[in-house]
């Protein structure tokens, strides 16, 4: 009986432990070369963060936050007036109209855009002036859980055992 109780003690005790949840981090950079210059002529551009190529498994992550910085710079001067553009994430306009100078603007992003596919697509559209995407870095938290067991395994599981302890029992 004791053995019996050693091991479903052991089976809960496996069970807690393959439950637990851990925190990740996933980088992404998106770094054109040449810079890519917005302008009348090139009014939009448009890039992907993927986040499934650092690991990243919408399966067994839960992303807990994301957070984008891009990178402008600008040739420091506009006699007209100052550059302005948008951003939008997975063609929502989450960021409105804001001035460009050079410089690192940083946005958090909604989880859901990414969650489903670990993709996110960012598109700046140049409203006014003339300025440069340098690079872009989005970063991802998440936690990683192991799949947990269905409750119908766990009763196979265990009345195994007490089966296989009976079995021994009487042999």
């Amino acid at each position: 009986m004791k053995k019996l109780l050693l091991m479903v003690i052991l089976f809960g005790a496996g069970l807690l432990i393959a439950t637990q949840a851990h925190a990740l981090t996933f980088v992404d950079v998106v770094d054109p070369e040449p810079d890519v210059a917005l302008s009348m002529f090139n009014p939009s551009y448009t890039f992907t963060h993927n986040i499934l190529d650092h690991g990243f498994n919408p399966a067994t992550n839960t992303i807990t936050s994301a957070n984008i910085s891009i990178r402008f710079w600008d040739q420091g001067f506009d006699w007209i007036a100052t550059e302005n553009a948008t951003i939008s994430f997975d063609g929502n306009n989450d960021v409105a109209n804001f001035e460009v100078d050079t410089g690192t603007y940083s946005y958090l992003v909604n989880a859901a855009y990414l969650q489903n596919d670990g993709l996110l697509n960012v598109t700046i559209t140049r409203t006014w002036g003339n300025f440069w995407f340098e690079d872009s870095t989005l970063t991802v938290n998440a936690n990683a859980s192991s799949v947990v067991p269905e409750p119908i395994s766990l009763l196979l599981m265990g009345s195994g055992l007490v089966g296989l302890f009976g079995l021994r029992r009487k042999v």
